[in-house]
């Protein structure tokens, strides 16, 4: 017969059997910690790559710094070039004009005929501006540097015009396109800006208007009202399409070669008129058709109008004659308002 005691530890071992069942075994891992283990991994994965990332970046950095440094260098380098042109264009140029001086003061004897004293003038004009040309290309590398500086005058929105248009035509001429210069009837705004820069942003786009065009075609010149500091270039020419207008934006932009045969240029045009033109605060717009001609507009903003007129602000030998067309081979002539 058992006793008690017995009776209660046989009842109470199945419960035990089954606790200890139910108890972890000291040789197994437990699912947390499986799963623990194997965050660890990955997050030691995931920095191992973040590593060589690292070390990726800054081997291309370390390679963009030696292009920088590269590029820097090429850049002193070129303004030193252009500097050291500009004074060996200088001194020759200086020659032609000093003696065009001394010729057209007859100071060794009359002309003879008086046709003589206007070739002399243009070549004085035209002399004196190619030493302006001389430092165009050294203006884009002073505005992409944030150096460029203008010298302000007051001055007559169509004064600058009529010197544009004069330096154009004998290329107009010699290509056989009209150049009509359509002065508005209301008086033109005097501008505060830098009246040689004003007339390269001009001269840059009437070159091209009249390069890009046919003979027989034709390049107008429009302005706006004493309210409207704009100044627009049309021309009859080949035209370009939509796609090739960011390029001729470009620094030394060309569009295709077979449709520019001929057309020899820089292709700083363009670019350096709209960096001039941003430079006063205006924008420069291109809009053209391929086959029907092109169409430049550059504004100025009204706050650089004006409100007083200075004396004396034409300079000498520009036309200003209430309107002007130019045919080919012709000088500039009166016409009528329109």
């Amino acid at each position: 017969m058992k006793s008690a005691v017995d009776t209660v530890a046989v009842r109470s071992a199945p419960a035990d059997r089954a606790a200890a069942a139910a108890a972890p075994s000291p040789f197994l891992r437990p699912a947390a910690s499986v799963a623990a283990g194997e965050d660890v991994q990955a997050l030691r994965d995931r920095v191992e790559r973040q590593h060589r990332e690292l070390e990726d970046c800054r081997a291309v950095i370390g390679a963009l710094q030696q292009r920088l440094t590269r590029a820097t260098a090429a850049h002193a380098a070129r303004t030193d070039l252009f500097a050291e042109t500009s004074h060996e264009l200088r001194t020759p140029v200086n020659a032609i004009i000093g003696f065009a001086e001394i010729i057209r003061s007859e100071s060794l004897g009359p002309l003879g005929n008086p046709i003589y004293r206007d070739y002399l003038d243009d070549i004085l004009f035209c002399g004196r501006h190619l030493l302006e040309l001389v430092g165009d290309a050294l203006d884009l590398v002073r505005y992409e540097a944030g150096r460029m500086t203008l010298k302000e005058e007051p001055v007559q929105l169509g004064a600058i015009i009529d010197e544009a248009v004069r330096l154009i035509t004998p290329q107009a001429a010699s290509a056989e396109v009209t150049l009509a210069w359509c002065r508005p009837a209301d008086e033109l705004p005097w501008l505060r800006c830098d009246r040689r820069r004003v007339r390269q942003i001009l001269l840059n786009i009437l070159s091209n208007a009249v390069k890009f065009t046919e003979p027989g075609g034709r390049v107008e010149i429009e302005a706006g009202g004493a309210a409207d500091p704009a100044i627009v270039i049309s021309d009859t020419g080949i035209g370009i399409g939509p796609e090739s207008i960011p390029l001729a934006f470009s620094r030394y932009g060309q569009i295709e070669p077979d449709r520019v045969h001929n057309r020899d240029g820089s292709g700083l045009g363009l670019t350096l008129a709209r960096a001039l033109t941003e430079q006063h605060g205006g924008s420069l717009t291109l809009e053209s058709i391929p086959g029907a001609g092109t169409r430049v507009r550059v504004s100025f903003p009204r706050e650089r109008i004006v409100a007083s007129r200075p004396d004396a602000q034409t300079a000498p030998g520009a036309q200003t004659a209430p309107g002007a067309r130019v045919a080919p081979g012709a000088r500039i002539a009166p016409t009528p308002q329109r």
